[in-house]
């Protein structure tokens, strides 16, 4: 059995824990037990984000959008410890916050650049403080941002 299979398998049989009725589907507030029963560990904020993302107005979530779901956040869960290796250079006082402006000036002049507004845009829901953003934020945003998908 191919790994791939092997995973499908365990969102299968963790989802199907959780679906107490034999629906096919989970309540939005069994979503993140689930995740975390197969090895992903969201933030609550994670899981807010998640459920705006997917949740059609029933509350519920089926298998196919769980396993999409899961599949993407593995496929990411690698990039997260890149950007979190990458912000490191921009953290000077190694407490875990950056200067945004020093973030603004490499992202929007380096490598594969943004605009400005495409910027703007990505940190204008984050939570910044004293014009610092912190590694997780930084981190939800980049995961969040259609820029970066």
């Amino acid at each position: 059995m191919a790994k791939e299979d092997t995973t499908q398998a365990l969102y299968k049989e963790a989802f199907n824990l959780f679906d107490k009725d034999k629906d096919g589907k989970i309540t939005i507030q069994e979503l993140g037990i689930v995740m975390r029963s197969v090895g992903s560990n969201p933030t609550q904020q994670e899981l807010k984000d998640i459920a705006k993302e997917i949740d059609d107005g029933s509350g519920l979530v089926d298998f196919s959008k769980f396993s999409s779901l899961m599949t993407r956040k593995m496929k990411y869960s690698d990039s997260e410890a890149d950007i979190k290796q990458a912000f490191k250079v921009f953290d000077k006082k190694g407490n875990g916050y950056a200067n945004i402006q020093d973030l603004k000036h490499t992202l929007t002049s380096i490598g594969e650049k943004l605009t400005k507004e495409e910027f703007d845009n990505m940190l204008k829901d984050a939570k910044t403080v004293d014009g610092q953003i912190h590694v997780d934020e930084f981190v939800r945003v980049i995961k969040s941002s259609k820029s970066f998908n």
